[in-house]
């Protein structure tokens, strides 16, 4: 009978890397108002903040009598299937955790770049359905950010 010879290609590897990232929790990416650039005060606005004004667009105000105009999870919902298929092939393709931890951080860039490029085309959400550019000085767009993190293990 012959010697039975086991040569690890690397899956010992990916292995240790996988139960790194299920001891950590598993790599994820924030994407939106975050940091400190969420509480920054726009000038002559009254106190308001980034993430203020973010979620007043997002979700509208009686009050000020602004619609919603989503944007955020308008382009999350348009395009969240491509977003699972480049994590789920980038999971399937694991090679190292620097290698999955950036295909992570690009898909998280992709939505922040996703959500810019539909503020610049004009967001529905005024009556009659009329498109409408949100109205930035730079500071707004300028506060988004995609942040690596760990899911709670």
């Amino acid at each position: 009978m012959k010697d039975i010879i086991d040569k690890d290609l690397g899956y010992k590897k990916i292995f240790m890397e996988m139960g790194y990232f299920a001891r950590r929790g598993g790599p994820a990416v924030k994407v939106g108002i975050q940091g400190p650039e969420a509480e920054m005060v726009h000038e002559n606005a009254d106190g308001l903040t980034n993430v203020k004004l973010g979620l007043t667009h997002e979700y509208g105000s009686k009050a000020m009598k602004i619609p919603e105009r989503s944007h955020w999870r308008a382009v999350f919902d348009e395009n969240s299937r491509r977003y699972l298929e480049q994590i789920t092939k980038a999971v399937a393709t694991f090679k190292s955790a620097n290698e999955l931890i950036g295909e992570i951080r690009m898909v998280g860039e992709e939505y922040k770049t996703d959500v810019l490029m539909f503020l610049k085309a004009g967001v529905p959400g005024n009556p009659g359905g009329k498109v409408r550019h949100l109205h930035q000085t730079g500071q707004y767009w300028n506060s988004f950010s995609a942040v690596m993190d760990w899911l709670a293990g």
